[in-house]
């Protein structure tokens, strides 16, 4: 109870030691009644609420688990309470604090008499719920037990009668035995005992002489009678035991298996949303109760997941959880702070961060220390995921932010040298045209004229590729779609480029059956007029360019051709990147600069029509071939 916790909380702070409270879980535990355990998991909050390391186990041997823990522990001091029992109990077996005071020669031990074993009237060892109380002693009897026990000993006297012709009448209680273990085994020690009893008065009347009575003529039939009775008890107690610790051992692996499952469940979890529905699943296999889970949310806690879904927390259990979140501590149904509110909060805490809030109600009203454990391994395991998808989404964060950094870092420097150059020449020009104006040299200030049109119309495309890129990366395309001709996109896209192409050979092989394409026409063009320049600035101005289209599937593939230096194979993939340049020395790079958005740009239209772009060796081994697939109206 409550007054031996605060004992052993007292003698750890004169020793000025840790403390932990034990609970041994046996299969008598659910045979307790409510009230009595309501009081240990009261103990146990009080335990840990005062500083004291909690730990519930199950086993049968209480004593002997307690020492075991002890001594892996190393602990110097067992506190143990001394309970209040019956004659009859003292008689059948030794109490726990009498073993332990035995057996745990190596520790200080100390027997404390509780005032609530003094003031309080002892439960009944064989206590039901309370609300089980009213049923009638008759309908507890689990009678088809007490029918399968007594067919099971009716088969054994038809086998025993059976052999008796063949064998000694003492060997016959061989069969007995047997059929009681098996029924010791499935049907508990009542049933099993009760079943001994029967076959002594069967065996008795049936194959004792004088037979059919139940006298008894020789007094070593009566010995070898009592002593089979004896051990068909001893066998019933046993096979009892096994059974018990078959159940113990059966309920552990459901409470593992559970805690896997969840385990695996929330790894898979990309938000705090799936990782709450996964603990609101999980936890109402394992409880009746009404659950949700609840995470910060500015100044307030917001429900990510609950059962039922239209559960709402009134305003005590509100205040519970919230100072749940402040203090990272339990608190709310049956612990020490606001024991009124109906929802019991247990915090979801990693370290010294709470990351949320398990609100429960059960609905018996209080949770058994092996409940509490489970419920507090995972809370532990929840707040471990939370916290895990935070970092993942911290790390992405940093990522984005980094990559934002780079993207900024590259517009810069490209467009304070894509920028410079063309404002430079256009200011010496002026300056040149300024001079021609005042010698009236009307053809040089013709010529100056042209190359202040050829500079602002390169810095135009300058500032349309960065407009496109800013659009592509907003995602605000808006493609305007129709038939479109490819002669037609070609010989505009060569329209505009007939100052960079000048007196170059182009060869134009566009196949006669070539299908219309379904795209947007002024997009399309400037795609063309993107590839296009590239292929005349990275080759020699007396090498032809080729542009060519043919009809393949349900699409058209367009290819642009130069016979350049050629783009490195490990950079054909690279150069679709926004603001990447060939690396210096890698052939062409040094023929032009650009600002490495042109081909980015391709990439982002093409893909935008459902279409993809790649850059491949020119079919002579030599040049770089810019190969477009587009889908047809047809397709």
């Amino acid at each position: 109870g409550s007054s031996l916790v605060r004992t052993a909380k007292r003698s750890a702070k004169r020793r000025q030691a840790e403390w932990i409270a034990i609970y041994i879980e046996t299969h008598r535990h659910m045979q307790l009644s409510e009230s009595v355990r309501r009081d240990i998991t009261r103990s146990l909050h009080l335990a840990e609420s005062l500083g004291g390391e909690v730990m519930t186990v199950a086993s049968e041997d209480i004593a002997g688990e307690l020492l075991r823990i002890a001594r892996e522990r190393n602990v110097k001091v067992i506190i143990i309470g001394k309970t209040q029992r019956s004659f009859l109990s003292r008689l059948m077996r030794p109490s726990v604090a009498a073993i332990i005071l035995e057996r745990g020669g190596s520790f200080d031990i100390t027997v404390v008499n509780t005032a609530e074993a003094k003031n309080q009237k002892p439960d009944p060892p064989m206590a039901l719920a309370e609300s089980a109380v009213t049923i009638p002693w008759f309908r507890r009897i689990e009678w088809p037990l007490y029918l399968r026990a007594g067919i099971t000993v009716a088969i054994a006297t038809v086998v025993a009668t059976g052999a008796s012709f063949i064998s000694d009448v003492s060997s016959l209680l061989l069969l007995y035995l047997i059929a009681i273990l098996l029924i010791s085994i499935d049907s508990g020690f009542t049933v099993s005992a009760s079943a001994s009893i029967l076959s002594f008065a069967v065996f008795d009347f049936l194959f004792v002489e004088p037979r059919y009575s139940f006298l008894i003529a020789r007094h070593e039939d009566l010995l070898t009678l009592l002593f089979f009775l004896v051990v068909a008890v001893a066998i019933s107690a046993i096979g009892d035991r096994l059974q018990r610790q078959i159940q113990v051992t059966r309920h552990n692996a459901e409470r593992a298996q559970s805690l896997y499952d969840f385990g695996k469940s929330i790894a898979a979890a990309a938000t705090v949303e799936d990782i709450a529905a996964a603990i609101v699943h999980y936890a109402c296999r394992v409880f009746k109760a009404r659950i949700t889970v609840l995470v910060p949310s500015g100044e307030r806690l917001e429900s990510k997941a609950s059962f039922p879904p239209d559960l709402r927390l009134d305003t005590v259990s509100n205040a519970a959880m919230d100072w749940v979140l402040r203090h990272g501590k339990p608190a709310g149904l049956n612990s020490e702070t606001l024991p009124g509110a109906p929802f019991y909060g247990l915090p979801l805490r990693v370290g010294k961060t709470t990351a949320g809030v398990l609100a429960i109600r059960p609905d018996s009203g209080f949770f058994t220390p092996d409940q509490e454990h489970f419920l507090t391994s995972l809370a532990n395991q929840a707040a471990i995921a939370i916290e895990r998808t935070r970092l993942v989404a911290d790390v992405e964060d940093s990522r984005l932010q980094t990559e934002t950094e780079r993207l900024r870092g590259s517009l810069l420097s490209s467009v304070s040298h894509d920028l410079r150059e063309p404002v430079v020449e256009i200011m010496a020009t002026i300056n040149r045209l300024r001079e021609s104006l005042d010698r009236r040299d009307e053809e040089s200030s013709r010529q100056h004229l042209t190359a202040l049109e050829d500079e602002a119309e390169a810095l135009n495309r300058l500032i349309d590729n960065l407009l496109d890129m800013t659009h592509l990366v907003a995602g605000g395309v808006k493609l305007r779609r129709q038939p479109v001709n490819v002669r037609n996109v070609v010989s505009s896209a060569l329209t505009q480029l007939r100052k960079q192409t000048g007196n170059r050979p182009l060869r134009i092989d566009i196949a006669f059956d070539v299908p219309m394409l379904d795209a947007d026409a002024a997009v399309l063009e400037r795609v063309l007029v993107n590839i296009i320049d590239n292929a005349c600035k990275y080759s020699s101005s007396d090498q032809p360019v080729t542009i060519a289209a043919r009809r393949e599937g349900h699409g058209v593939r367009l290819a642009v051709t130069d016979r350049g230096a050629g783009i490195p194979e490990d950079e054909r993939e690279r150069v679709f990147d926004m603001f990447y340049r060939i690396k210096e020395g890698s052939g062409a790079a040094s023929a032009a600069v650009g600002a490495g958005l042109g081909l980015a740009i391709c990439r982002g239209y093409i893909e935008a029509h459902g279409g993809h772009i790649s850059a491949q060796l020119g079919p002579t081994g030599t040049g770089t071939q810019i190969v477009v697939y587009l889908p047809t109206t047809e397709g």
